[in-house]
């Protein structure tokens, strides 16, 4: 779960992925008001208890699906930044290179996930579950 007070890669991966999906939020890592705000605006689009939390049902709307074809810049720097984050060396760059297709199949690998190179809920899930626990203040 992501709420307000979090920091670091829990709380920039939620604001980047809020860009991708049009929200307005810098993702500066600190989850204020500004990105909880955004959470609620999100969560109420999408039918969701608009709480401003970033729970299971939350993720599962947030997450967007990325391979070379489909690759809006701010998803693609939020799959670079956790796999990055994970040890799997990775340029962060927003753009969906062939090198960010081969870290993304070697972390796939790695974690016993078909071996796709595209970015889908099971790659998500997993590479959350693979970042070290959230920060708070």
């Amino acid at each position: 779960m992501a709420r307000k007070g979090d920091l670091l890669w829990k709380a920039r991966t939620v604001q980047y992925l809020l860009r991708a999906h049009g929200h307005a939020v810098d993702a500066d890592g600190i989850f204020g008001p500004e990105t909880a705000a955004a959470v609620k605006a999100f969560q109420a689009a999408h039918g969701l208890l608009a709480d401003g939390k970033v729970g299971p049902r939350t993720w599962s709307h947030l997450v967007i699906r990325l391979d070379p074809q489909h690759a809006p810049e701010p998803a693609v720097t939020a799959l670079q930044y956790l796999l990055d984050n994970t040890g799997t060396a990775t340029d962060i760059t927003g753009i969906f290179t062939p090198a960010t297709t081969r870290c993304l199949e070697a972390f796939q690998h790695d974690r016993a996930l078909p071996v796709t190179g595209v970015a889908d809920r099971a790659t998500w899930q997993a590479l959350l579950a693979a970042q070290e626990p959230a920060r708070r203040p």
